[in-house]
């Protein structure tokens, strides 16, 4: 019987990767670990100031500053992170909870296929989702990059997930974060 242990779910005491409720699907494995605490290495792209501050007492958040017109993407990419993690050859969405003032440029999977992104970035928290396809690259980085032509960057970022397939669920950590 699949149960919820905080907001991941188990069957058995195993990680389970999808959980159906009345036929639609309600849960997808968040493959980025430790997603509260976004713990991560992380490279900085293009002059940008980054750094990890608290959100509450469970949750930390990346804020990416960065000044007008720096003419290239500008953020942070987390090198190679999809692989091992997403299949070649397969579909994958990538969403993150964000607040601040920026264009996003691209997010996800660097090279792989996008579909039109899902959100924007504003003065309030709103949930960013990207969806795609990635092909049979050397590399999966995923990038979290921002346009400065038009207006300096200063957001904030938390809560990134990971999944597997073209349809995104809620945010919801790790299994492995929470047993």
């Amino acid at each position: 019987m699949t149960t919820i242990n905080g907001r991941a779910c188990v069957a058995n005491g195993r990680p389970v990767d999808k959980v159906f409720s009345n036929g639609k699907q309600v849960y997808v494995r968040n493959l980025y670990l430790n997603s509260k605490k976004i713990a991560d290495s992380y490279g900085v792209n293009s002059g940008a100031t980054v750094t990890v501050e608290p959100f509450d007492s469970t949750t930390n958040m990346w804020h990416i500053v960065a000044q007008q017109g720096l003419g290239s993407p500008v953020g942070i990419y987390l090198f190679n992170y999809a692989n091992g993690k997403i299949q070649d050859n397969s579909d994958w969405s990538y969403s993150i909870d964000v607040k601040g003032i920026g264009k996003i440029q691209v997010l996800g999977i660097e090279t792989s296929n996008k579909n039109p992104l899902i959100g924007t970035v504003g003065s309030e928290w709103s949930r960013i989702i990207q969806t795609g396809r990635v092909g049979n690259p050397s590399h999966k980085t995923i990038s979290m990059y921002f346009d400065t032509t038009n207006s300096p960057l200063d957001v904030y970022i938390k809560l990134p997930k990971l999944e597997i397939g073209k349809m995104t669920t809620p945010y919801s950590p790790a299994p492995e974060d929470v047993m």
